[in-house]
């Protein structure tokens, strides 16, 4: 876990981060918090290009950037298929993986998994994923936590004693939450670094026991 010293000698511990690779779209979005409050709860802080406040950097920069600071990424190619009004696959997804594959391999101490939904033939849109085991969910909620949690609490870097049943359980209040933050911030949103913070705050509030 990485550590940081302050100007008074004081070491605070720093939450190693997950970069979660996604559909920031409104009707995946339940999902994306849901993996969100998965990866707090295990330990981590999770990492987006969202949470940049480098204006002028690139997309591509920023996810770079992220990406290269996070110890472990999650990449769901859900959009990998033809979807929305013009039926248009979205690569975004496949892309970010691919830099991911890339750290690995140049040597950065970097780990990654890829989500995909129930039917989903991933070698139709990457025959490279050959030999990788995507982890497959159902589409719901409660899948998407399963597996996140499952394949998080693993790791070394892991709390320990997190169980998917107590996120789930969980979830219900994160949404209520942040359905008071939208009534706030209305046409502005409500933000990463505000969704995050209110997620560790139900972490401290309801611990893994």
């Amino acid at each position: 876990m990485a550590s940081l010293a302050t100007n008074t000698g004081e070491v605070i511990s720093l939450a190693p981060t997950v970069f979660i690779n996604c559909p920031y779209d409104r009707e995946f979005e339940e999902l994306r918090d849901s993996i969100l409050l998965s990866v707090v709860f295990c330990g981590y802080t999770p990492a987006s290009p969202m949470m940049s406040t480098k204006t002028g950097a690139t997309r591509v920069d920023r996810i770079l950037a992220q990406l290269s600071q996070s110890v472990y990424s999650i990449h769901d190619l859900s959009r990998c298929q033809e979807w929305g009004a013009g039926n248009v696959a979205r690569f975004d997804m496949p892309l970010e993986l691919g830099m991911a594959m890339m750290l690995v391999h140049t040597g950065c101490a970097h780990d990654w998994m890829a989500l995909v939904p129930e039917g989903t033939n991933r070698f139709a849109f990457a025959s490279d994923l050959d030999g990788f085991d995507p982890v497959v969910y159902d589409g719901s909620i409660e899948s998407v936590v399963r597996k996140v949690v499952a394949a998080l609490t693993v790791r070394p870097e892991a709390s320990r004693g997190v169980r998917p049943s107590h996120v789930i359980t969980v979830w219900p209040e994160f949404v209520r939450r942040k359905r008071d933050l939208q009534e706030d911030w209305g046409d502005a949103g409500v933000d990463w670094h505000r969704l995050t913070s209110l997620a560790k705050q139900l972490r401290a509030e309801y611990p893994p026991q």
